[in-house]
């Protein structure tokens, strides 16, 4: 993938250019999303382990909603 040109101080840019580095942008944050997920759904049980130990004997963790 092509990266953006660098501007130099006072230098604009065009419409087309401004959209070019909005795409870069925001597929690059889509992919560290889903790399994200992917690892996190992967070791979702280690992940819950690791946040149930400091819960009391006798605690459970309880979803009410997905939010």
């Amino acid at each position: 993938m092509r990266l953006p040109r660098r501007l130099r101080h006072g230098e604009e840019a065009t419409l087309v250019e401004h959209l070019g580095e909005l795409r870069a942008r925001l597929l690059t944050g889509l992919g560290a999303i889903a790399v994200a997920f992917v690892f996190t759904y992967w070791q979702r049980d280690w992940l819950l382990e690791k946040l149930r130990a400091p819960l009391p004997d006798g605690f459970e963790l309880i979803t009410l909603s997905p939010g």
